[in-house]
């Protein structure tokens, strides 16, 4: 019924989608770093990063501007703290060290769609 109701409204293009926040779906890329798939189109994804405590990821170069959320936990990206609530655009070109945190993080990211292929 739903899509029936849909297909007469106006509009053009896709059609919103949810993606629950739980287990499912998450992949480990490194020891403690899992992510979580969100959407991707061509180079550009958003996805979720989830941070055990401990865990450290060497840096890396930005080959695009990439956006990060902090929704729960801190993490350094280089020598700067992100913190719950905080948001953090790292510029295309921008080269971070280690990102590393002590509590466990996690974090919404909109950059770099190579990650889903780590």
């Amino acid at each position: 019924m739903r899509e029936m109701a849909a297909a007469l409204l106006p509009g053009d293009g896709e059609q919103p989608f949810t993606i629950a926040w739980n287990n499912d779906g998450w992949r480990e890329i490194s020891a403690g770093a899992q992510i979580k798939p969100l959407w991707h189109a061509g180079d550009t994804a958003s996805f979720l990063l989830r941070l055990a405590a401990g865990t450290r990821m060497t840096g890396h170069p930005h080959h695009f501007d990439e956006e990060c959320l902090m929704l729960s936990g801190e993490a350094f990206f280089g020598d700067v703290l992100l913190r719950e609530g905080e948001y953090q655009l790292a510029p295309k070109g921008l080269t971070h060290g280690e990102a590393y945190s002590d509590v466990g993080a996690l974090i919404y990211v909109h950059g770099d769609a190579s990650y889903l292929h780590s």
